[in-house]
């Protein structure tokens, strides 16, 4: 972040020989896109195994769409284009990965700390309690 304009320092991805200003936001956007198709996906196939299994990629899906600032996948594309990354669409999997991640461990915490809300909503312990 530019800390005297308070905005996003944008990032420049060189996919082909144009030139896109990729921002905070974008990747945010892109990673949101990506993962609302893969928890789909995986609700989809859930459904075809077991409701209860369905219930657990429902409820995991909440946690995702809670929000959250999507800024460790932002990191991972600054890293790939200073290393010398320059398709933008080719790190997203893998900074959506990142982001996955995160939730996943921000899951395991309230589990293990016997937590049941977060930020005021019921997190994935909390909706089984009261399932």
């Amino acid at each position: 972040m530019d800390a005297t304009q308070n905005k996003p320092t944008p990032v420049v991805s060189t996919a082909g020989n144009a030139k896109t200003i990729l921002t905070l936001s974008k990747v945010r956007d892109d990673i949101n896109l990506f993962l609302d198709d893969h928890f789909s996906q995986q609700s989809a196939r859930a459904a075809n195994l077991h409701s209860d299994y369905k219930f657990l990629w429902e409820a995991t899906t909440t946690q995702f769409e809670a929000g959250g600032k999507r800024f460790r996948p932002f990191l991972c594309v600054l890293v790939y284009q200073i290393l010398g990354g320059s398709d933008y669409k080719n790190i997203v999997p893998i900074a959506s990965a990142l982001e996955l991640l995160h939730i996943a461990v921000l899951m395991h915490d309230d589990i293990i700390d016997r937590d049941y809300t977060r930020h005021g909503k019921p997190n994935l312990a909390g909706t089984y309690r009261t399932h």
